[in-house]
């Protein structure tokens, strides 16, 4: 870049470019710790076009964390609206299968967490997020501001940004900069960072359309949720979006492009051709595939959300995977720029973010291919599936039941949101323990390192997630506290945050059950023993990424 002597230089600590739900989430979390950060994004900020809706277990633990599960349990969702997954030849036709899920008001947290999931589109989620960071005084959120170019030296990210409405341009210069510019990355292209990809799962499209009508005609079967069984197989999805009239139309395995017709066509046959609606903004055509960029981090660059990884809807991973990209770098580089966190840990965020953005791809596309796969199925009971006769009653009941078995795991993936872990990450030290079975829907809690370390009632009000997140936190569950005292002495020395939490609960002990286990500021156990085999200034050394001979990066 060549900078002009016109241009207005400005500095921050940390450059992020992206408001989406990625980068406002890094941003705000960034604020909370104190960080200067700069997010510029290219558009006003504006959702048009909502596609996501599901705010996973494990985001809405974070969201606990950062104080926005108020905002989110009133974002606008009704909390008497049924959340039921429903199979169904068309609105009003016959159901086929059900998938239970209850309304907000009537959930509980399961027993591994304080919270539960959230349905939130991104119209809604966004803006609480852009709140969220805007509410920090160090965070200085511009819309209508476009990257153009940057370089990186060994100290620092200069970029030049376009005011789009001023018509003017200006440079920022970074300790680091952040990509969270969605999947068609300028940076990562700039970085020159391949992606590797998988074959594409069929083609997608999706409309969003308003109608008041509808809402009241489908009383009986008001749902989450609706997947349209016809004939030919199931291939679009009808999902509530306000819980009163918007709705989206998914089409989610078609052979080639979808035009702006076949949506239409599908809404119709949903709904009923009887049924008045309208349009709201354009068809939006994506193909569903698995991208995983090559390398999340280029020198004093980072890569996250869908500019690192895309995988198809199914599961609702895609955002939620972004998020754990933000909670992740988060703390990390508040640590670097603060002094007491070293090189490792920057180089530890491509070791424990990729394997987990591959994990849930992994699992987001297992249930994707599932929709080709059940819709041959379908395919072969024919006419069948729409006759009123004994023989049609028992092929719906048939498919139903092949539905809701397997696609349950694609709506209560509490295994999937909560089950992922940082193994082999350079930042744990490892115990030699073996981890539990990873399943999709199934979650043990373990405080193995690695892992998210296990949620329990300290109080009313007051689980032992809630103690995380400043800084570190020992967890002491049994045994002499006296050796807490040379490693709060070693972190004080560094000035690195760290608080020993004492707790003598039986249910605390079952899942902490070694007698101190260190917990990182995103939740997950760094370490854990029933003596300090090594000594606690190896223990940090490690866990913060500082080689004892390594300078400020």
């Amino acid at each position: 870049m060549t900078k002009d002597e016109s241009v207005s230089s400005q500095v921050t600590e940390v450059l992020i470019v992206g408001a989406g739900p990625v980068g406002a989430a890094l941003a705000g979390d960034l604020g909370q710790r104190g960080i200067r950060c700069t997010v510029v994004e290219a558009t006003d900020g504006m959702v048009r076009d909502p596609r996501l809706h599901a705010v996973n277990i494990r985001t809405m633990e974070l969201a606990r964390r950062w104080g926005l599960v108020d905002a989110l349990r009133n974002c606008g969702w009704p909390a008497e609206h049924l959340q039921d997954v429903v199979y169904a030849t068309k609105i009003g036709g016959y159901e086929v299968g059900r998938l239970a899920w209850p309304p907000i008001s009537s959930m509980a947290p399961p027993p591994q967490s304080p919270v539960f999931a959230q349905r939130c589109p991104q119209n809604w989620f966004n803006p609480i997020l852009h709140e969220f960071a805007k509410a920090r005084p160090c965070v200085d959120l511009r819309f209508l501001h476009r990257l153009v170019s940057f370089v990186q030296t060994d100290d620092s990210v200069t970029a030049l940004i376009d005011d789009l409405e001023k018509g003017t341009q200006y440079s920022v210069k970074a300790r680091f900069m952040v990509a969270c510019d969605g999947g068609r990355s300028f940076i990562r292209k700039a970085l020159g960072v391949q992606r590797e990809k998988q074959g594409p799962i069929g083609f997608a499209a999706d409309g969003v359309f308003r109608s008041p009508v509808l809402a009241k005609r489908n009383g009986r079967q008001e749902a989450g949720r609706y997947t349209i069984i016809t004939p030919q197989g199931m291939s679009f999805s009808l999902l509530p979006m306000d819980g009163k009239e918007l709705y989206r139309m998914m089409l989610y395995v078609e052979p080639t492009k979808a035009t702006a017709d076949r949506v239409l066509e599908a809404i119709r046959y949903s709904i009923g051709e009887d049924v008045p609606f309208d349009m709201v903004g354009d068809v939006l055509h994506w193909v569903p595939r698995v991208t995983m960029a090559e390398q999340f981090r280029v020198g004093r660059v980072f890569i996250a959300g869908d500019a690192a990884h895309t995988m198809p809807t199914a599961g609702g991973f895609g955002m939620n995977t972004g998020i754990l990209d933000a909670a992740d770098l988060g703390w990390k580089l508040a640590a670097v720029l603060r002094g007491w966190g070293g090189l490792k840990l920057l180089e530890s965020y491509h070791a424990e973010r990729k394997p987990a953005a591959q994990r849930t791809s992994t699992m987001a596309s297992s249930i994707y291919k599932q929709f080709h796969v059940m819709g041959d199925e379908i395919r072969g009971y024919g006419a069948l599936t729409l006759e009123s006769s004994p023989e049609g009653a028992k092929a719906r009941q048939e498919i139903g039941g092949k539905l809701t078995s397997f696609f349950r795991r694609e709506f209560n993936a509490i295994g999937g949101a909560l089950g992922y872990k940082y193994e082999g990450s350079p930042i744990c030290i490892p115990d030699g323990s073996e981890p539990p079975e990873d399943s999709m829907v199934e979650y043990v809690q373990t405080s193995r390192p690695g892992h998210r370390a296990p949620h329990a009632w300290l109080r009313e009000g007051l689980s032992t997630l809630d103690l995380f997140g400043d800084g570190f936190t020992m967890i002491h569950s049994g045994g002499e506290i006296g050796p807490c005292a040379a490693l709060q002495e070693s972190a004080s020395r560094r000035n690195m945050p760290l608080r020993v939490a004492s707790c003598s609960d039986e249910q605390v002990r079952d899942l902490y059950p070694r007698n101190f286990t260190l917990i990182r500021p995103d939740g997950h156990v760094a370490w854990r023993g029933d003596t300090f085999e090594q000594t606690p200034d190896a223990v940090l050394n490690i866990v913060t990424g500082r080689d004892p001979t390594n300078q400020a990066y």
